[in-house]
């Protein structure tokens, strides 16, 4: 029986989706299964139809896993299923259920918990509570200055301050993310519409010196181009 779960892994780590799915399971349905390892066999079996993009077969099979876990997973598995059930959710449009699963990923386990905080702010912006938003991926990058992720909150923070009005509170943000980033394709491209959001505020002869900043820094860039 635990040789049918092993296969699965080894079809998963070949890219054979289906062919785990298949494998995870008939290990599933063997009543010589150890249930020791069967909240593992959901997990992975989640991950194996996230793959294939079946959202909420994949869904189901997480929620298998947290139910059945009894308290003795570690608690880094159990926010990883609450965040891949908050991206079933994304992937449905339901933003509200998402926010509330990838809250409680958060607080499962809060020291790993950057990726949970930027999708709770990004689901606060597709529900257009954009001061909740900011508020949440400050939090975020406060949280986790190292983070790979603080880059793009940076540039969804900007967003929502525009959302808001608040183009000169866009602009600081915009510098902050030039300053830190100016290497990355987010750094660019907070760069461009840095310039832009200039424009848009009237600030003419700033945006025109900010257009000419952004051609001299990545003179091969698209950013350059547009």
């Amino acid at each position: 029986a635990e040789a049918m779960l092993w296969a699965g892994e080894c079809r998963y780590k070949l890219g054979d989706y289906a062919g785990a799915v298949k494998d995870y399971n008939l290990y599933l349905r063997n009543p010589a299964a150890d249930r020791r390892n069967k909240p593992l066999a959901w997990y992975d079996l989640g991950y194996a139809r996230f793959a294939l993009k079946e959202f909420a077969g994949a869904g189901a099979d997480f929620r298998k896993f947290i139910a059945n876990s009894a308290g003795g997973t570690d608690r880094r598995l159990l926010a990883d299923a609450y965040n891949r059930l908050g991206d079933t959710r994304y992937y449905a449009s339901d933003f509200d259920g998402a926010e509330k699963f990838y809250d409680k990923a958060y607080s499962t386990y809060p020291s790993a918990g950057d990726y949970a905080l930027f999708q709770k702010g990004v689901m606060q912006g597709y529900r257009r509570n954009h001061k909740a938003k900011i508020a949440t991926l400050t939090q975020m990058c406060e949280r986790f200055p190292s983070s790979v992720l603080v880059s793009d909150a940076l540039l969804e923070i900007t967003e929502s301050r525009i959302q808001l009005d608040d183009n000169d509170g866009a602009i600081a943000t915009y510098r902050r993310l030039v300053a830190d980033f100016s290497g990355t394709e987010q750094g660019r491209k907070g760069h461009l519409q840095m310039a832009q959001t200039m424009l848009n505020a009237g600030r003419r002869t700033d945006a025109i010196e900010t257009y000419k900043d952004v051609v001299k820094a990545y003179p091969t860039s698209v950013e350059a181009a547009e």
